[in-house]
């Protein structure tokens, strides 16, 4: 079953709440990533630079 399907079998008052509520979930863990990657960024910066790795061996790195 689809979950197209799911919420065909539903009210249509439930099913909107559990969209909405499903919703809101996706965009507070969209916001948690970008937060994480940041300081994943900055972390892994500090680190770098503490080990004075050069900027081209770090892009190598990154392909």
């Amino acid at each position: 079953m689809t979950t197209k399907d799911c919420f065909s079998v539903l009210p249509s008052v439930p099913a909107a709440a559990i969209r909405t509520t499903a919703q809101g979930n996706e965009k507070h863990v969209r916001s948690l990533l970008f937060k994480l990657a940041v300081e994943m960024d900055m972390m892994m910066n500090i680190l770098a630079e503490s080990m004075e790795i050069p900027e081209e061996q770090l892009r190598k790195l990154r392909v």
